[in-house]
């Protein structure tokens, strides 16, 4: 069974802990307000829906992801400019149904 929790973190602004029976893995927005972690891909977009949908309900601030996520991130809101996605937390998201990979 697949259990994801938010944490309390002093070093990160969000930070999300992903379980199943055999593996751990981390979401969490860094001091530079972005969106990173450790998961494997088949977790990935499941976690980055976590978060947006955390961050769609609190204070408004940019919000910046690189291309590790493995989904097209303008269908979640984010714009490209050079190498980062950059979004506004308030128009952020969530597309229906999964993205495939």
């Amino acid at each position: 069974m697949i259990e994801i929790r938010e944490q309390k973190s002093k070093r990160y602004k969000i930070y999300f802990v992903l379980t199943d029976a055999e593996y751990k893995t981390t979401i969490y927005i860094d001091k530079k307000n972005t969106v990173r972690t450790t998961a494997k891909n088949e977790y990935k977009e499941l976690l980055l829906r976590t978060v947006i949908n955390k961050i769609r309900n609190i204070s408004e601030f940019e919000v910046f992801a690189t291309d590790e996520w493995n989904v097209p991130l303008e269908e979640f809101g984010f714009v490209k400019e050079d190498d980062m996605y950059i979004a506004n937390s308030k128009d952020l998201v969530l597309p229906r149904g999964c993205v495939k990979n």
